[in-house]
């Protein structure tokens, strides 16, 4: 069975002091908490809807996201993949698929792009691609 400790005056106050500024986690590291129950009693006060993202955890998602994703990264800073897709998208980041690839790099195409524009070319006969129109 769960044992409920209520909050302490002075665990309220330091809360209400430093949550702006400090965030959930290192409040909950300071006062013997979990970063959910911080989360919760910030979120009863009406604190805050967001759990602060620290200077380090928006660094790791900007330089990781494209190689590893959402569900890595979560997993890595203790945050669920939804959080991280939504910071991703407020910082502009975003994971290289094939389609976002070529877009970040313009002239050049992906393979399956490549065979299409082929395809492409094949259809319409145009030179240089093996396609001859009969008379």
């Amino acid at each position: 069975m769960r044992m409920i400790r209520c909050w302490t005056e002075q665990e309220t106050a330091e809360l209400v002091r430093d949550f702006a500024e400090l965030g959930a986690e290192a409040i909950a590291l300071r006062i013997g908490r979990t970063t959910r129950a911080v989360v919760a009693k910030a979120h009863t006060l009406g604190m805050a809807t967001m759990v602060h993202w620290s200077a380090e955890d928006e660094a790791e998602l900007v330089r990781d996201y494209a190689a590893l994703g959402p569900t890595a990264i979560a997993a890595r800073i203790g945050r669920t993949p939804h959080a991280v897709r939504a910071k991703a998208q407020i910082l502009g980041v975003r994971t290289r698929t094939p389609h976002t690839a070529a877009i970040d790099r313009p002239g050049r195409w992906v393979p399956s792009e490549q065979e299409i524009q082929q395809a492409a070319s094949l259809l319409r006969g145009e030179r240089g691609s093996g396609w001859k129109e009969t008379q």
